[in-house]
This record gives C-alpha cells, sequence and structure tokens, in this order.
C-alpha cells in the first residue's frame, strides 16, 4: 500500500524550513559569548530593517456630526443662508434625512430621530435632559438640540440633505 503525500501540506512545510533557515543567526562552533551561547567570530553582513512608510488618510471630508466636547449654549445664534424659515427648515430637513419620521428608529451607526441624530451628538449637545436616545424626544426638543448643533457645526453637520438643498 502506497502513501500519498499532499503537495500542498509538503510544499508549506518546505517553505517554513525555508523561513527558519533565513531566520536563524550565523553561529561559528566553538565561539561562546559570556553567558557560555555560542557566538559568531565573524560579523556577518547585518540588514536594518527601515520601518515601512506609513500613510495618512484625510478623513477630514467626512463631516460627522460626533463630538467629543461639551455643549456650551451660544450667547448669540448665527445662521448661514436663511432663505429657508427657521419653522419650516427642520420639518424640510427631517423630511430628507428620516422621510419626515420624528421617532425613527436606530439605524447602523447609531443614528435616529427625524434628523438623524448619531446618538454621541445627542448626548454631547444635552439631548439627554428631554430623552436616552433622540427619537425617543419630540419633534420640538429635537429641534432645540439641532439649533445647538447648528450653532456649533452648521450646516455641514447634515451634509447629504445641506448640500441638496445649497445651504452649503
Amino acid at each position: 500500500m502506497e502513501k500519498k503525500v499532499n503537495i500542498k501540506k509538503a510544499l508549506f512545510v518546505i517553505v517554513i524550513l525555508i523561513l527558519l533557515f533565513l531566520a536563524a543567526p550565523a553561529v561559528h562552533v566553538g565561539s561562546t559569548d559570556a553567558g557560555g551561547l555560542p557566538m559568531s567570530t565573524t560579523a556577518a553582513p547585518m540588514t536594518v530593517l527601515q520601518p515601512e512608510p506609513t500613510t495618512t488618510i484625510d478623513l477630514s471630508f467626512l463631516d460627522t456630526t460626533t463630538s467629543t466636547t461639551v455643549y456650551t449654549p451660544p450667547t448669540v445664534l448665527q445662521y448661514r443662508n436663511t432663505e429657508v424659515p427657521p419653522s419650516d427648515r427642520w420639518d424640510k430637513l427631517a423630511i430628507c434625512e428620516s422621510n419626515g419620521n420624528w421617532s425613527y428608529p436606530p439605524v447602523v451607526g447609531g443614528f435616529s430621530g427625524g434628523i438623524m441624530f448619531h446618538i454621541g451628538t445627542w448626548r454631547s449637545m444635552g439631548g439627554e435632559e428631554f430623552a436616552p436616545d433622540a427619537y425617543l424626544a419630540s419633534r420640538e426638543q429635537q429641534i432645540i438640540i439641532a439649533e445647538r448643533v447648528l450653532a456649533t457645526s452648521g450646516w455641514r453637520a447634515w451634509p447629504g440633505c445641506s448640500r441638496k438643498f445649497g445651504w452649503i
């Protein structure tokens, strides 16, 4: 009965042995260091491994609504592009963001509510004074937090719909 050799396994073992052989330091028989370990008497050429260059990816274009700062209410609110009356702009934005559903439940990524607040933004802007998450707050409460976000980040906090409406 003849044994079959798995070629993939054999090649794998050969590659591992070659790598181990290449990684092993050169040692001369009979040479030892102070600790009695074999040591080379001739310096083998050393290859200094340089760290691979790293690439920094600029993600500033992603305009996220997440903030790590604690909300401090501004003394004066200033708005850019006020062609949409204040009472209507949030409803217009909500129609674009959530089809006008102010109770829109959380989606992947932690966004919820009528204008898709990220849970981190909701909390950092003081939303928890109304509800633990935006979709649990009333339309009016969400608008209060939205005004805070608008005052600190501008319309770019809602990049897709704001561009669509020409607000940014």
